[in-house]
């Protein structure tokens, strides 16, 4: 007969959970989960359901002779030393989502051998600023587009479709905070990036990204927090962030025009913020590191925010919901509707299993199917003030 505590302590290994987590989220302490285990009682269908839901697994599976649960590929890249670990119930549906569509995009879509793939835009050099200039000139990122563009949020729906044009899903979902602001799934022919929507400035948005593609080109898949910087890959995650932003070259065209003091003169550097579609705290560091502003700015910087709070951190909330495939299309981008709604359109999906891939509802598929191959890269914004993606 297959053991409960067997099938459990299985699953808790693949997800990268401790057997202390899981009693604490099922409400019940380490020895009675135990005890548990060992043997259930009769009529303990509510417990089992809650050891279901949080090691998202149907509760048949606690009973099978096997469970076929693969292990979690997101180490925690903010730890010194990478590892896997646990994450929340919400986290881990999207890691299992995140997973799913590249395995499925790898047998719905196999012929992309045509097809620039990041890694090969970023190029094959170890210098980390190469590799940035490498990839602004493949995707056509100018000074003159960067500068130019409304704000940071136009910017980042350029980018990301940009970036999905080189085999990447760039998703923009919601999890706990806890959890990162980012991980990525890299694979031989499709890469996937989720950027947490929960509290990120769309100039820290556009930093995450960056920071993501680097890992993807990299061959790093994990878990991300480009403010939590304890190892060597998320330096250089950061550092290729800060030269595919901010160039040297483009900081000093830039600064030249809103920088007059070598000192923090915060109207000065919201302006430049503002144009070089950096947070004002990157910008500090980036104009640091250039020597265009002494080394105190930073200390300027933090007493200005420990007095005033920070002026970019957005409230949230309060937004009208957008069109119904506007949504759609913000939250799973165009490289989504592009690769699955093809696989539909041949038959490889009916409705259902489409929404079982997507959660996307079968009356609002096609629209956004369709509309997102005629869309422009700002039909993908979300609107202003708006909850969660």
């Amino acid at each position: 007969m297959a053991s409960l505590k067997k099938n459990v302590e299985q699953v808790l290994t693949a997800r990268g959970l401790s057997r202390a987590e899981l009693s604490s989220r099922v409400g019940l302490s380490e020895s009675e989960l135990v005890s548990f285990l060992r043997a259930p009682p009769k009529r303990s269908e509510g417990l089992l359901q809650k050891l279901s839901r949080e090691l998202l697994v149907p509760d048949f599976f606690l009973f099978a002779e096997a469970v076929p649960i693969p292990e979690t590929r997101f180490p925690d890249f903010r730890l010194s030393k990478p590892a896997r670990t646990g994450y929340a119930r919400e986290t881990l549906q999207w890691m299992d989502f995140a997973t799913s569509i590249q395995l499925q995009a790898d047998e719905s879509a196999p012929n992309t051998k045509t097809t620039l793939s990041l890694k090969s835009a970023v190029g094959t050099t170890n210098n980390v600023s190469a590799a940035a200039k490498n990839l602004r000139q493949r995707l056509g990122f100018t000074f003159e587009l960067q500068t130019e563009a409304k704000d940071a949020r136009t910017l980042f729906a350029w980018l990301r479709r940009q970036i999905e044009t080189l085999n990447v899903f760039v998703l923009l979902l919601s999890f706990p905070e806890k959890d990162g602001v980012g991980f990525c799934l890299t694979g031989k022919h499709y890469d996937v990036i989720v950027l947490n929507t929960r509290k990120q400035s769309p100039p820290r948005r556009l930093f995450t990204l960056a920071h993501e593609i680097f890992h993807c080109a990299l061959g790093m898949s994990g878990v991300s927090d480009p403010f939590v910087i304890n190892n060597a890959v998320e330096r250089a995650c950061n550092q290729f962030a800060v030269e595919f932003l901010a160039p040297a070259a483009l900081v000093k065209q830039q600064s030249a025009k809103f920088i007059k003091s070598s000192t923090l003169e915060i109207d000065q550097l919201r302006r430049f913020a503002k144009a070089m579609k950096l947070s004002m705290h990157a910008s500090v560091i980036r104009l640091v590191e250039l020597e265009i502003y002494q080394a105190s700015a930073i200390g300027a910087w933090q007493r200005f925010i420990r007095s005033n709070g920070d002026p970019e951190v957005s409230a949230g909330g309060g937004g009208r919901r957008q069109e119904e495939w506007k949504y759609k299309l913000a939250k799973y981008g165009f490289k989504f509707a592009e690769v699955f709604g093809e696989a539909k359109t041949r038959g490889l999906y009916d409705d259902y299993e489409f929404y079982q891939l997507s959660g996307i509802k079968p009356k609002y598929q096609d629209d956004y199917i369709q509309r997102s191959s005629r869309a422009r890269p700002e039909d993908a914004i979300e609107d202003e003030g708006a909850e969660d993606a």
